[in-house]
């Protein structure tokens, strides 16, 4: 695809967090979304389909941060050389408000209605603990 790529550090994660991704769309493009870097494993998700419907992206969905290094989330769309992401991020506590992990939130607008409802991806860290 390559047409219109945006590639995301997502920070704080730490060395042996495990990693989950899901993505969403509601849009006619295809797309790829990408987890790459310090993880155990590449995950790629894959929408191939000019499907309007809310689909959910294929492909695996959870890996581990390894090292010290970086891990980036590329957003692949085909064909929309506008592309616009919105990041949100969440700190997830437990009962003392201890932090336990993190939830990345990203509204993606493929094209020009800035509705940014075309694709939803989250990934949510959690500290290995114990």
């Amino acid at each position: 695809m390559d047409n219109n790529v945006r590639s995301i550090e997502l920070q704080h994660i730490q060395d042996g967090d495990v990693i989950f991704i899901t993505a969403c769309s509601q849009c006619e493009s295809r797309a790829k979304v990408t987890l790459e870097g310090a993880v155990k494993t590449k995950i790629e998700l894959v929408k191939q389909s000019g499907e309007t419907k809310l689909t959910r992206l294929e492909g695996e969905y959870s890996t581990e941060k390894v090292g010290d290094g970086p891990v980036f989330l590329k957003i692949d769309i085909a064909n929309h050389e506008k592309m616009k992401v919105i990041k949100n991020i969440f700190i997830m506590s437990d009962i003392n408000g201890k932090e336990q992990g993190l939830s990345f939130l990203f509204n993606v607008e493929d094209a020009t209605d800035e509705d940014f409802n075309d694709y939803l991806i989250h990934v949510v860290t959690w500290h290995k603990r114990g």
